[in-house]
């Protein structure tokens, strides 16, 4: 929306914690975030008092719940966007459905179908194309209007791996010895190893740095947008299917990721043209949309089985 209408105001309704990121890259000129903590009653209603103050040309909005559309059915807008349910009709001006055969991030930019002529066309295209892959990782470009980098693509970047080794879900979280194999092996390659990770992963880094002499640790340490700006200066990511991947391809972060319960057929694949997927096949994959706490069959074989020497052959071909 930056881009098709840079003169614009924008507004972003997004969880706690997220919006700053937002102001401090100027794609968005407000943003009201949502606790959904202790105090969501109170967060909610407070979001909600605050947007039916004002009367907006378009509101998109992407998430299908009940709660999101009764939000959108109280807003004052000349046209309103959303994803086609049979019950939405009386809450949107234009319900598209979801396109379930493209990447996630061209669903939700399928919203953006009649706003932009460029993009309209493009998206009827892949929309149509039934064949396209979601399994692939090479060969598919990304279209340069769905794009998540921001950063400067041509900046020196210094030599410096990071390593993501958390993950909200246990099931999704690559063996902690195969990152610190990682970690040593990059070391002796002259690379400086830097753990990063959200506050609640902080004691994971801790306890990998530990084994890593000379490795530092971001853990818990930076917001959002500090991760975004120390990614931008970095040579490389290894992570789990996680938020660091994501932030990862907003800062044109060549990324290895190590995918287990999860499969690239559910559409969340790394948005990084520079990014490589390990992954194992097994019949158990995928065990849940997800993750779980625990593999249900007891094994975590989908992690277990995958080794250092293969996660450093990718970032190899990565960094190359």
């Amino acid at each position: 929306m930056r881009k098709i209408y840079p003169e614009h105001d924008i507004t972003l309704l997004c969880r706690k914690h997220l919006g700053d990121f937002f102001l401090k890259t100027k794609l968005a000129d407000q943003v009201l975030e949502f606790d959904k903590g202790k105090d969501s009653k109170n967060s909610w209603q407070k979001v909600r008092d605050t947007l039916r103050q004002s009367h907006f040309e378009w509101v998109f909005c992407p998430h299908e719940s009940l709660r999101s559309a009764r939000l959108v059915w109280e807003l004052s807008a000349s046209h309103k966007v959303g994803f086609k349910k049979p019950w939405n009709f009386l809450v949107f001006k234009k319900r598209w459905p979801r396109p379930m055969h493209l990447p996630e991030a061209l669903r939700q930019l399928s919203l953006l179908q009649g706003v932009d002529e460029e993009i309209s066309l493009e998206l009827n295209a892949l929309i149509k194309n039934k064949s396209f892959n979601l399994s692939l990782m090479q060969g598919q470009e990304i279209p340069h209007w769905a794009s998540m980098g921001l950063a400067d693509q041509e900046s020196q970047r210094e030599k410096t791996i990071f390593l993501a080794p958390g993950s909200v879900w246990a099931t999704k979280r690559w063996t902690e010895e195969g990152f610190v194999e990682v970690a040593i092996e990059m070391q002796k390659r002259g690379y400086q190893v830097t753990w990063v990770g959200a506050p609640d992963e902080k004691e994971i880094c801790d306890r990998l740095q530990i084994q890593v002499e000379g490795s530092d640790n971001l853990a818990g340490k930076t917001s959002l947008y500090e991760l975004y700006e120390a990614f931008k200066k970095g040579s490389a990511l290894v992570a789990n299917d996680s938020g660091a991947m994501h932030m990862a391809s907003v800062a044109g972060l060549p990324t290895v990721a190590v995918f287990g319960p999860t499969i690239l057929d559910f559409g969340y694949r790394p948005w990084n043209e520079k990014a490589e997927v390990v992954q194992k096949s097994l019949d158990c994959r995928p065990c849940g949309t997800h993750g779980a706490k625990r593999c249900p069959i007891g094994t975590h074989e989908c992690m277990t089985s995958v080794s250092a020497r293969e996660v450093v052959k990718y970032l190899e071909r990565t960094l190359a």
